[in-house]
C-alpha cells in the first residue's frame, strides 16, 4: 500500500510540476555521452548552465519513498536520448534504501529510494557498461522525520466558493513539535460529504517546516449547517499515511453564474474546471435522447433558480430549439439529433443575459441507410484515363437525397477489378463529389456504386463508351498469359515452359498507358530475346495487334522483347520469364581444364584448352547435350576418348553419370594433340573434339593469402596450388603440404601457433582457411611431399586480438595512511598479445575514501602524491597493454579495493593501508611516527612474534645510556605470537621528559632457552 501511495503521489507531483521538471528532447542536438547527472525532487535540468541544473532540493521525509533521476548527458549536460547503459545508485547514507541497477530508457532512468535515518547525504551513480564514463554526484539532499500537518484554526466558520481565505500549514514530527528541516511539497485537498473538492493552489511549498498564504475551495457543501462538513486535508506526496486535517467549516454556492447542459454519459461534477465527467454517448441519428439543465454558481455547484432556458444544436435537422423552465434550478427534456458526425448542444438562460450558457462537447451521430445510388455528369463516351466530374447521391426509395447519410460506399466498374478510380468513396450529407477515371476501353461500361449493408444498396450508371487512349508502346504476351485491359499490371497468368527448338506464338500488342489495345496502331516489329541464338519470324502490327512465331534454343530462363520499328520513341517491353526445357539427346561436349561449357554457343564452349604437363595427368569433362549444347543429366551412353599422341594413357570408356563423365588423360609427347569423344553405345551420334598441347614438367608451388592484415586468432585465406611451367593447374598431384610461420622481418621463426600447419592438396589445389596467434608480421613458406618447388607468401600483418583478460597488480602490497601505491592494469588478448590503445578505467570502491590520479614523473614509491585526486580515472594502454594508476591512500588505515575495466572485462586488486606492515614476518619492528614531537602525541612501537616470548623492550641514548626499560612475559600481551604495540610518550623510566635527539630502540624475544629474534631501530625526538 505504500507502493501504491507513492505512486500516486508522484503522479500528482509530475502533474502539477512541484517536484520534477518533465524533461524536454530536442533543445539542442546533443553530442556524444560524457558524463551522468544526478537530479533531485526540486531541481530541473538547466544544458549549458554551470552544473547543468537549477533549483534546489527539496527536504525529504525518513521512510517515505522519493525519485532520484539519472541522466546521461554530453559536455554541456544536454540529455543523450540514444545512451542505453546500465547504471547504479550509491548513496552516502548507508542506511538508505536503494533499487538494483537499471537501464537507462531515453537516456534516463528514475530511481525510487528512501533514506530511512534523518540526517544529510548525497547519491551517486556509477555506469556500470562504460567505467570510462565518471561517477555523477547529487547536490546534498536532507532527511527529516514527519509525522504530519497541522493547520491554523480556520475562522470564520462560513464562506463561499471561490473566495479566498488565509491560513498556514506546519510541518509536524510524532510530539507535534515543528520540523524545521522540512522544505518541500504538500499536496491540498478538500474534503465534503459529497467526495473531494479541489483546492486552489493544490500543492503548497513549506520553508523551515512552515507555509502561510491564501487558499480557495471550490465545491459548496451545505450539508450540516451548524457544525460544518468541508475540511481541509493536506498530505506529504508519495506518503497520503502522512497527513493532517483541518477543523470544519461550511462552504456556499455563489450566485447564479452558469447553466449547465448534461447529455447521456456526463455527470455533474461541482467545483471542478469542467464542471462535469465523461463524455457524451453516441446517438442514432432522429432517435431522441433526454437533457437536463442545471443552474449552477461559477464554480458548477447547484443553486436554485425558476429561469427559463432554450436548447440549440449545430444540426440544423435536429428538434431544437427547446424552451424549458427550471424548478428548483433543475430542467429536462427529450432532443432528437439527425445528421450524422459530430454535433453540439448549447443552453443559455433567457431571462438573465449575464448568466453564461453552455455548449456541450461534440456528440456523435450515426448515420441512417440509404435506399439506393444516383449518378450525375457522366458522359456518354470518354477516353480511357481521363478524369470526370461526377457526384453521386444516397438517395430514399422516392430519389430523395438522404442528408444524414455520410457512410462509405465503394465503385466497380464492368471492364474489371482495377479499371477504375477511385474505388471506395465518403458520403458528407448523403452526396459525393469527385473525379471519376474509367481505364478499361469497351463499348458499354457500366459503373455500380455499391454500400456495404446487408443486403447492399446499388446504383449502376447508364453504359459509357470508353475508348482507348493514344499508343504509348508495346505489351508482350507468352502462353499462359491473358491481356488485362486497364489496369495498372495489364496481365494475369503465368507463362507456359516451352520445348528448345520448337516454334511458339507470343502475342505483341500496341497498347495506351492502361494496357489497352490501340486498333490504329500499324508498322513492322523488332523481335529479340535473352537467348542470343532466338529464331524469329518477321511480323508486323494489323490493328493494334501481332502474333509473333518464336523459337528458343538456350535452355533455363529466357524473355522476349518487342520494339515498334517505325516508331522507335514509344516504350519497347520484354516479356515476363519463362522457362525452356532442353531438347532431345543429340551429341557430346568436349571440355578440357580451360574451357567451360556455354549452351548457345556455335562450338558449346569458350576459353581454351590449358597446356598440360606430359608426367602429369589432368581431367577430360563429357556432356551429353541436345544438338544446342544444352546439358542432358539424364544420360547414361558408354563413352569412349581417343587422342593423336600415340603414347598418351587415357581412362576409359566410361558410363555417364547424370549425363557427364570425366576421364583422366595423361600425354606422353610433346607438342600439339587432339583428343576426341565419341559415343559408344550410339556410334551414329557426331563426336567431340579439341586441341591441347603437351610440355615438360616444371612442377611448382604457388600461394597466395587473400587478407592483409588479420586479428590474432581469427581465421584468413590461403590459396595453394601446384603448377607447371605454364601455370596449368596439375590436377593429378594429390601431395600432402607443410606451412611454417616466419617473422617478415628477419624469416625467424613465428612466435605464435599456426593452426592447421599440414594439408593435402585436391587435384592439385586447395583453398584453406588457417590461423595465427602471435601479434606479428609474417610470411608463410610451403612445402609439399612431391618436391614441388617451394612458395612463400607475401607478408601478413597480425594484430592483437580482441581484449579477452585484465590483471590488475599493486606495489608496494600495503601503503601507510596519507601515502600512495602504484597500480598496473594489463590487458591481453585471449592468446596473450598485449592490446594497446585500449582505454582502462580506475575507480576506487563505493565508501572508500582515497583518490586516484595519474602517476606524475619522477618520485618514489610510498611518498607524498601530492594534491588531491579522483575517484575514477582513464588511462590508455601502450604497446605493451599496460595502463597505469596512482592510488592516494586516506589519512587513516584502512583495507580497500581498486577496481579495473575496459569494455565488459574488469578485475579487482585489494590492498591494506596500514602503519604496520601486514605483510611482515615474525622479528618486524617499526615506530611511527618517527621521529616524532612528543608535545604533539607519543610514538607507537610494534614488533611481530612467531611464538610465546619472554620479550624485553628497551630504549637507549646513541651513547649507550639505558633510558627505558620493558618486559612482557611469554603468552601476555607484548609477548604471545602475533603483532604487539607499545606507545611511548619521550620520557625515561623514571617519567621525566627525554631531550631532543636519536634513541635507539632494542626489542630481544627469547623462548625455550634461546634468543628467537632480535629486532632494532632508531627513534628520534623533536621537542
Amino acid at each position: 500500500m505504500r507502493s501504491m501511495r507513492h505512486l500516486r503521489g508522484l503522479g500528482t507531483m509530475g502533474r502539477l510540476g512541484a517536484v520534477l521538471t518533465v524533461f524536454w528532447a530536442g533543445a539542442a542536438l546533443a553530442g556524444p555521452f560524457s558524463q551522468l547527472q544526478v537530479l533531485l525532487p526540486g531541481e530541473t535540468p538547466a544544458p549549458g548552465a554551470p552544473g547543468g541544473k537549477s533549483g534546489t532540493p527539496y527536504a525529504q521525509v525518513t521512510g517515505v519513498p522519493f525519485p532520484v533521476v539519472v541522466r546521461a548527458c554530453d559536455a554541456d549536460w544536454n540529455l543523450v536520448t540514444s545512451a542505453s547503459d546500465v547504471v547504479r545508485l550509491t548513496s552516502t547514507a548507508g542506511s538508505a534504501a536503494l533499487p538494483a541497477p537499471s537501464v537507462l530508457i531515453g537516456g534516463q532512468v528514475t530511481f525510487e529510494v528512501r533514506l530511512t535515518g534523518p540526517g544529510t547525504s548525497r547519491f551517486t551513480a556509477q555506469d556500470q557498461t562504460d567505467l570510462l564514463i565518471p561517477l555523477g554526484a547529487s547536490a546534498n539532499v536532507t532527511a527529516v522525520a514527519l509525522s504530519g500537518f497541522r493547520f491554523q484554526d480556520l475562522a470564520p466558520h462560513e464562506r463561499q466558493a471561490g473566495s479566498a481565505f488565509n491560513t498556514s500549514l506546519t510541518a509536524i514530527d510524532a510530539a507535534g513539535n515543528v520540523v524545521l528541516g522540512y522544505a518541500g511539497p504538500v499536496q491540498l485537498t478538500q474534503l465534503t460529504n459529497f467526495g473531494t473538492g479541489r483546492v486552489e493552489p493544490e500543492v503548497v511549498l513549506l520553508a523551515s517546516g512552515v507555509w502561510s498564504g491564501s487558499l480557495r475551495v471550490y465545491r459548496a457543501d451545505e450539508s450540516s449547517p451548524q457544525l460544518g462538513s468541508v475540511r481541509l486535508h493536506a498530505h506529504l506526496p508519495g506518503d497520503p499515511g502522512r497527513s493532517g486535517t483541518g477543523d470544519a467549516f461550511v462552504v456556499h454556492p455563489g450566485p447564479l453564474a452558469r447553466v449547465q447542459l448534461l447529455v447521456p454519459g456526463m455527470s455533474a461534477a461541482p467545483g471542478s474546471v469542467a464542471g462535469f465527467t465523461g463524455a457524451p454517448a453516441s446517438q442514432a441519428a432522429t432517435a431522441p435522447f433526454d437533457v437536463a439543465i442545471r443552474a449552477t454558481d461559477l464554480w458548477w455547484n447547484p443553486v436554485p433558480s425558476t429561469h427559463r432556458v432554450r436548447i440549440v444544436s449545430s444540426d440544423s435537422w435536429a428538434t431544437t430549439p427547446l424552451d424549458l423552465v427550471l424548478a428548483g434550478g433543475l430542467a429536462q427534456g427529450s432532443v432528437a439529433l439527425a445528421t450524422t458526425g459530430g454535433q453540439t448542444l448549447t443552453a443559455w438562460d433567457l431571462d438573465d443575459a449575464l448568466v453564461q450558457s453552455m455548449v456541450t462537447p461534440p456528440i456523435a451521430v450515426t448515420a441512417a441507410a440509404a435506399s439506393h445510388f444516383r449518378f450525375a455528369g457522366l458522359p456518354g463516351s470518354l477516353t480511357a484515363g481521363q478524369p470526370v466530374t461526377v457526384t453521386i447521391r444516397a438517395v430514399d426509395a422516392l430519389g430523395s437525397t438522404i442528408p444524414t447519410f455520410d457512410g462509405d460506399a465503394f465503385l466497380t466498374a464492368t471492364t474489371g477489378p482495377g479499371t477504375i478510380w477511385p474505388e471506395s468513396v465518403s458520403f458528407v450529407s448523403g452526396v459525393w463529389t469527385g473525379e471519376l477515371t474509367l481505364r478499361g476501353a469497351a463499348a458499354g461500361v457500366v459503373v455500380t456504386c455499391q454500400d456495404y449493408a446487408t443486403p447492399p444498396h446499388l446504383g449502376p450508371t447508364e453504359p459509357v463508351a470508353v475508348e482507348p487512349g493514344v499508343w504509348t508502346g508495346l505489351q508482350v504476351l507468352l502462353p499462359g498469359e491473358t491481356a488485362r485491359p486497364g489496369t495498372a499490371d495489364g496481365v494475369i497468368g503465368v507463362p507456359s515452359w516451352q520445348d528448345a527448338g520448337q516454334p511458339f506464338t507470343a502475342t505483341v500488342r500496341a497498347i495506351d498507358a492502361w494496357h489497352n489495345t490501340v486498333p490504329t496502331a500499324q508498322g513492322a516489329l523488332g523481335i529479340a530475346g535473352t537467348d542470343p541464338r532466338l529464331g524469329v519470324v518477321p511480323a508486323e502490327l494489323v490493328d493494334g495487334s501481332a502474333a509473333v512465331t518464336v523459337t528458343p534454343y538456350l535452355a533455363g530462363e529466357q524473355r522476349v522483347s518487342a520494339t515498334a520499328l517505325p516508331q522507335p520513341h514509344l516504350e519497347a517491353d520484354t516479356s515476363a520469364p519463362f522457362d525452356v526445357q532442353p531438347g532431345p539427346y543429340a551429341r557430346l561436349l568436349l571440355t578440357l581444364p580451360g574451357q567451360e561449357s556455354q549452351p548457345g554457343a556455335p562450338d558449346g564452349r569458350v576459353g581454351t584448352a590449358g597446356e598440360q604437363s606430359i608426367t602429369y595427368a589432368f581431367t577430360a569433362t563429357v556432356r551429353a547435350t541436345d544438338a544446342w549444347f544444352n546439358p542432358l543429366p539424364g544420360a547414361g551412353d558408354a563413352v569412349q576418348l581417343a587422342c593423336s599422341d600415340p603414347t598418351a594413357v587415357i581412362e576409359g570408356p566410361s558410363l555417364l553419370t547424370l549425363g557427364r563423365a570425366d576421364l583422366s588423360v595423361r600425354l606422353g609427347t610433346g607438342g600439339w594433340h587432339l583428343l576426341t569423344a565419341a559415343n559408344l553405345t550410339q556410334p551414329a551420334m557426331p563426336s567431340s573434339s579439341t586441341p591441347v598441347r603437351g610440355i615438360s614438367s616444371g612442377l611448382h608451388l604457388v600461394a597466395t593469402i587473400a587478407q592483409e592484415a588479420i586479428g590474432a586468432g581469427a581465421p584468413f585465406t590461403l590459396e595453394v596450388s601446384a603448377r607447371n611451367d605454364a601455370g596449368s593447374v596439375i590436377q593429378e598431384l594429390n601431395s600432402r603440404v607443410t606451412v611454417t610461420a616466419r617473422r617478415a622481418q628477419d624469416q625467424a621463426p613465428g612466435r605464435g601457433a599456426l593452426s592447421p600447419a599440414t594439408f593435402q592438396l585436391l587435384q592439385g589445389q586447395r583453398t584453406v582457411n588457417l590461423s595465427y596467434t602471435c601479434a606479428e608480421d609474417i610470411v608463410l613458406e610451403l612445402v609439399d611431399d612431391a618436391g614441388s618447388t617451394p612458395a612463400v607468401t607475401g607478408a601478413l600483418r597480425v594484430l592483437p586480438g580482441a581484449p579477452a583478460t585484465i590483471t590488475l597488480q599493486g606495489s608496494p602490497g600495503w601503503v601507510r595512511p596519507g601515502r600512495w601505491v602504484d597500480l598496473v592494469a594489463l590487458v591481453v588478448d585471449a592468446w596473450g598479445n598485449p592490446v594497446p590503445q585500449q582505454h582502462v578505467t580506475f575507480a576506487v570502491a563505493a565508501g572508500d575514501s582515497g583518490a586516484l590520479t595519474t602517476p606524475p614523473i619522477g618520485g618514489g614509491p610510498g611518498t607524498d602524491a601530492g594534491g588531491s585526486g579522483d575517484k575514477a580515472v582513464s588511462v590508455a594502454t601502450g604497446n605493451d597493454g599496460a595502463a597505469a594508476a596512482r592510488y592516494v591512500a586516506p589519512p587513516f588505515a584502512q583495507s580497500f579495493t581498486v577496481l579495473a575495466g575496459t569494455g565488459p572485462l574488469s578485475a579487482g586488486w585489494e590492498v591494506v593501508t596500514a602503519e604496520v606492515d601486514p605483510l611482515a614476518g615474525p622479528g618486524y619492528v617499526t615506530s611511527y611516527p618517527n621521529p616524532f614531537h612528543p608535545g604533539e602525541g607519543p610514538t607507537t612501537i610494534a614488533w611481530k612474534l612467531d611464538a610465546a616470548s619472554e620479550t624485553r623492550l628497551r630504549i637507549y641514548t646513541t651513547s649507550g645510556s639505558l633510558v627505558l626499560d620493558r618486559r612482557f612475559a611469554p603468552g601476555e600481551a607484548g609477548g604471545s605470537d602475533g603483532n604487539h604495540e607499545f606507545t611511548w610518550d619521550g620520557t625515561n623510566g623514571d617519567g621525566e621528559p627525554v631531550a631532543s635527539g636519536g634513541y635507539v630502540l632494542r626489542i630481544d624475544a627469547q623462548g625455550n632457552g634461546a634468543t628467537e629474534h632480535v629486532m632494532r631501530r632508531k627513534i628520534g625526538v623533536v621537542r
